[in-house]
């Protein structure tokens, strides 16, 4: 019995390092992805350096709780909700890695870049604080096991898929003006700026992705594919 015991707290202390560091996570590839798009929106270098650099955290995180799943299995060979809970993390670890590399992405472009119309910038930084939004509430399903915050995300998503393609429509017009003048600098800046919007779609895609993840872990179904509970 006493074995019994031991065996369920260190369960317990396990799966609490495990949220923990899931939530730990989020937060640092929020940051990242913010720091990103500051980075742009005020051209600053060093900012954008920053953000470089600091890709290797994300990825030692997610190695770290990549061991700590592999672990977690090994000592405990969790079954029903508790494997669910760590196949869970080591999904959403997977997606919040990819949050990172998009942030990266995103910041190494901040150098090439020459002068924008603000206008389209501020919707640039618009829609990334609708990803960002979209993060920061996946952690909170996570944080509170609520189910429901995906079919939110989902919707969120829509959104944020429908500007990005009124975004890069637009770029799209102002690179062919710039094709026909000539101004190849411009034509550049404009291209990286429709490879920032697909990275931050695909930011948003990722944070819908967490809170479906939540779903599975909550109340066992694969919401993957639009496929959420009633």
């Amino acid at each position: 019995m006493p074995g019994r015991l031991h065996t369920l707290v260190s369960f317990d202390t396990d799966i609490f390092t495990l949220r923990t560091g899931v939530l730990a996570m989020t937060e640092l590839a929020d940051r990242q992805f913010r720091d990103a798009i500051d980075a742009l929106w005020r051209r600053d270098l060093a900012l954008a350096a920053d953000v470089l650099a600091g890709e290797r955290e994300v990825n030692a995180m997610h190695l770290a709780l990549d061991e700590a799943c592999a672990r977690v299995i090994a000592r405990h060979q969790p079954t029903a909700v508790d494997l669910r809970e760590v196949v869970g993390v080591l999904h959403s670890i997977g997606d919040l890695e990819r949050i990172g590399d998009e942030a990266k992405k995103i910041a190494s472009k901040v150098p090439r870049l020459g002068n924008l119309d603000e206008g389209r910038v501020e919707r640039v930084a618009a829609l990334a604080q609708m990803a960002s939004t979209m993060i920061q509430r996946a952690g909170d399903a996570y944080r509170q096991r609520d189910p429901s915050i995906a079919s939110l995300l989902h919707m969120l998503d829509d959104r944020v898929d429908a500007e990005r393609d009124r975004l890069i429509e637009d770029l799209t017009r102002d690179i062919e003006r710039g094709a026909a003048s000539a101004d190849a600098a411009s034509t550049e800046s404009l291209l990286d700026m429709v490879l920032i919007v697909q990275s931050i779609e695909r930011v948003a895609d990722h944070a819908e992705d967490l809170a479906e993840y939540v779903v599975a872990i909550a109340v066992g179904v694969d919401a993957r594919h639009g496929n959420l509970p009633p």
